[in-house]
């Protein structure tokens, strides 16, 4: 294989994978809600759609240029009111002022640094339902939708480049799999599944794909490993009924893949299961623990009636969860967090069972206990 061709698809891979991860996560934005389906987005504009003198809007991780909210307001008034006067601003400042007629739709430009993006609504002119009502009323909104001249909403560079740059890497490792076998245009693919995975992550929950991601950057680099592991222990060994051996037992290793993703899959499934309620007992202790190394800045946990490592793993995971633009407060995924950990070090345990029955009996009996151990319901 010839490094040009290699180079071309090093290329596209790094352009797709942004291209995957800058409309990947702008289709799993909420971009088109009302009042009904505001996912608390929304403030003082009821499920009656009526926009209150002062309502608001707030969205997350935007870019500060280049998206834009189209406003779509129903016009209409109680008969002799005149229309509804607004002035909207965004992170403070006003970007746009309009009279409600119920024809036109508004496009109001999202600019600004403040996070999150509150756009706010100053009703001029505005009515009082009843007496009894104390509600300061400008018009109806019909609709809203967050956009840009993409055609979806543009999240932050930094989460752009990050989820784009975990997007490569797992694509060059597919094309360093692929190298021997000259299909290398292979992982072009990649960037694609990637893609259609980001847009279905509902509502910016695609940091729930982290824990996939690092199982098959984990695996890939395990299967570009392993041969050149074989190669060294085979050079060293002396016997040739050992040698004839080791190269009989690439089946095994086909088996044992296959059993760990099926251990990755039983222990993965499902792992946010009953939060944000707590009801492992174990749980909450550690998570105290951690959080008092937090407040206090140090790594003394204060807790050592388990051993520490599995603190600082959960820390260290929940760092990096918050990096990635896992959203909630510290203490609340570091639960996630906690069981990400735990999956891991599961899944670890698998491998390292069979090569040590493999070592100690056969590649049979190594097989026969990782798979033993991988569908174990209490290990799982």
């Amino acid at each position: 294989m010839k490094w040009k061709p290699g180079f071309i698809v090093i290329c596209l891979i790094l352009v797709l994978s942004m291209i995957a991860a800058l409309f990947g996560l702008g289709l799993s934005y909420h971009g088109s809600f009302g009042p009904r389906d505001s996912l608390g987005e929304l403030s003082m504009i009821g499920g009656d759609a009526w926009v209150q003198d002062g309502a608001s809007i707030r969205f997350y991780s935007l870019a500060p240029k280049g998206n834009h909210l189209r406003l779509h307001m129903r016009g209409w008034r109680p008969i002799g009111q005149p229309e509804a006067k607004y002035e909207i601003s965004v992170c403070g400042q006003i970007v746009a002022a309009f009279e409600d007629n119920g024809k036109t739709v508004q496009n109001v430009p999202l600019l600004g640094q403040c996070e999150p993006r509150l756009v706010s609504f100053k009703v001029l002119n505005p009515i009082a339902p009843s007496p009894n009502d104390r509600r300061r009323l400008g018009s109806q909104l019909k609709s809203l939708k967050l956009t840009s001249k993409l055609g979806v909403p543009i999240l932050q560079p930094r989460t752009i480049i990050v989820v784009g740059a975990a997007i490569a890497v797992l694509s060059l490792l597919g094309m360093f799999l692929l190298w021997t076998s000259g299909q290398i245009y292979l992982s072009l693919l990649i960037p694609v599944v990637s893609f259609l995975f980001l847009m279905n992550a509902k509502f910016m929950e695609y940091h729930k794909l982290f824990p996939l991601w690092l199982l098959c950057v984990g695996m890939a680099i395990g299967v570009l490993i392993v041969p050149i592991l074989d190669a060294k222990i085979a050079k060293k060994d002396q016997g040739i009924k050992n040698s004839h051996f080791r190269q009989a037992d690439g089946g095994s290793f086909s088996l044992l893949l296959l059993i760990v993703v099926a251990a990755a899959a039983f222990r993965f499934y499902h792992l946010d299961f009953g939060l944000p309620e707590n009801y492992h007992p174990d749980e909450v202790p550690k998570v105290n623990a951690i959080m008092r190394m937090v407040q206090s800045g140090t790594l003394n946990p204060n807790y050592f009636l388990h051993p520490s490592l599995l603190l600082y793993s959960t820390y260290f995971t929940n760092t990096v969860l918050h990096y990635f633009g896992i959203s909630g407060e510290f203490r609340d995924t570091a639960f996630l967090a906690g069981r990400v950990v735990s999956c891991l070090a599961g899944i670890f345990s698998v491998v390292l069972l069979y090569y040590i029955a493999k070592n100690l009996y056969s590649s049979g009996t190594g097989l026969l206990a990782a798979a033993l151990l991988a569908f174990s319901p209490i290990h799982v």
